[in-house]
């Protein structure tokens, strides 16, 4: 218990310390300027991806893993950790959506950043890294990556981008 305890800990602080870096898209990028020429309203509003805190996972992975998560979902596979001084981030599955990146155990400290979005016709484009220390520590985490974004986006599907790894789910 005192282990399953001090992961979710562990988990709560580095989810908390990580921060989304900008979510706009450079304007110099070239890849971006040949897709967006078609629908530059949609590159040139801002996406707003939100992160969770004060949840834990529940579900163990052997590799990386990507979910849009529904209400149900979130419930079964998302706890609260709730401690002395930490806030659980409340989310209305009416007006957001939930996605979430989950990685296996590790012994190393994990970054996961969710570098750009974008809207590529109708389909949210969710670009993301996972940063890993090569130093180990005495003790596993699951690290896990929580976030909401605005439902009422046009969209009808959400791309999850990682190097060459795309995983793409239809939103209902």
């Amino acid at each position: 218990m005192r282990t399953i305890l001090s992961v979710a800990a562990l988990s709560l602080l580095v989810s908390a310390c990580i921060q989304n870096k900008s979510n706009d898209i450079p304007k110099n990028d070239p890849a971006m300027e040949t897709s967006a020429a078609g629908n530059d309203s949609q590159y040139l509003k801002d996406i707003e991806l939100t992160d969770v805190d004060g949840y834990f996972s529940t579900k163990r992975v052997t590799a990386p893993e990507v979910m849009l998560l529904n209400e149900t979902d979130f419930d079964k596979h998302f706890h609260p950790a709730k401690t002395l001084d930490n806030v659980l981030t409340m989310i209305d599955f009416d007006t957001q959506r939930v996605g979430a990146i989950i990685l296996p155990e590790t012994k190393n400290a994990v970054t996961i950043s969710l570098d750009s979005p974008y809207i590529e016709g109708r389909t949210l484009n969710i670009v993301y890294s996972i940063m890993q220390e090569s130093s180990e520590r005495s003790f596993t985490i699951a690290p896990v990556k929580v976030f909401t974004f605005d439902a009422s986006l046009n969209i009808d599907s959400v791309a999850f981008l990682n190097g060459d790894s795309v995983v793409k789910f239809a939103v209902k």
